[in-house]
């Protein structure tokens, strides 16, 4: 009976310390949607080179209730995820004109593909960072109102 007592005892110290141990670093550091909500970010750096466009400097915002809001050449919006640091959206919705570029086209579907497919996204102090399929977008934070 002893040795019982004992052994379940050392399972759940083992349990207790094993759960303790996964929750220890991840939870801590994980991006969560309150970190991003009522916040507008606009673009800075594509694949690390500084962005410039005569037409609008595209940007991301994060509305009420995790809705995802902002413009590349067309207005997107729609409902975001953001799970084990990936943000997605699936289902987006966007107006539908030309670009006045290439250069601009190629960033709006790039972007658009990141998101329906789900882009890892981190957060430097003010910089927000999306990567996906070796594209990688950097925004900097630009809010409407200080």
């Amino acid at each position: 009976m002893k040795n019982k007592l004992l052994l379940c005892a050392l399972l759940v110290f083992a349990a207790l310390a094993a759960l303790n141990g996964c929750a220890g670093g991840k939870v801590e550091n994980a991006l969560m949607q309150k970190d991003l909500l009522h916040h507008n970010y606009v673009l800075e750096t594509v694949d690390g080179e500084p962005f410039t466009s005569s037409f609008k400097t595209p940007n991301l915002s994060f509305n009420e209730g995790f809705r995802v809001g902002g413009a590349v050449c067309n207005n997107f919006f729609g409902q975001a995820e953001l799970k084990d640091g990936v943000l997605k959206v699936e289902h987006m919705a966007s107006t539908l004109m030309m670009c006045p570029d290439q250069q601009l086209n190629s960033l709006e579907a790039t972007f658009g593909e990141m998101l329906r497919n789900g882009a890892q996204i981190r957060l430097e102090g003010d910089r927000l960072f999306l990567n996906q399929g070796g594209h990688e977008l950097g925004y900097i934070l630009k809010d409407y109102v200080n």
